[in-house]
């Protein structure tokens, strides 16, 4: 993850996915932002007031999420295995677990590349 910034002014576009909710503009230059539903399998709580922005090789794109609160230096010793199935586009890494409450664990290039999915195979 490159950073963590507030929301700022989406512009939708015609025909797009319905993953894609539009493009903003960061330091001059027009960056999708995403949905997690469909590479997470989670819906947003409430509107999105935040934007991760991640980097897939040369492509940069936003997610957008309910909220940042805070940021975790990670122990790699406290990362335990995922308790799903079927984790092979790899953007779960793990959980860990901070007092009563389990984290997820989400390698940032691999969700991007996610995101991506739909536009890459096209390209081809």
């Amino acid at each position: 993850m490159e950073e963590a910034i507030e929301l700022p002014s989406v512009h939708h576009l015609p025909e797009m996915p319905d993953h894609l909710l539009g493009v903003f503009e960061l330091r001059q230059r027009l960056v999708p932002i995403y949905s997690p539903e469909r590479v997470l399998r989670v819906a947003l709580g409430r509107d999105a007031s935040a934007v991760l922005v991640l980097r897939a090789s040369e492509k940069r794109l936003g997610l957008a999420v309910d909220d940042v609160e805070d940021v975790l230096t990670i122990d790699g010793a406290a990362v335990r295995r995922a308790p799903i199935p079927d984790n092979d586009d790899n953007v779960l890494l793990g959980v860990i677990r901070r007092g009563v409450d389990l984290l997820a664990l989400i390698d940032a290039e691999s969700l991007a590349l996610a995101c991506l999915a739909d536009q890459l195979t096209e390209a081809v």
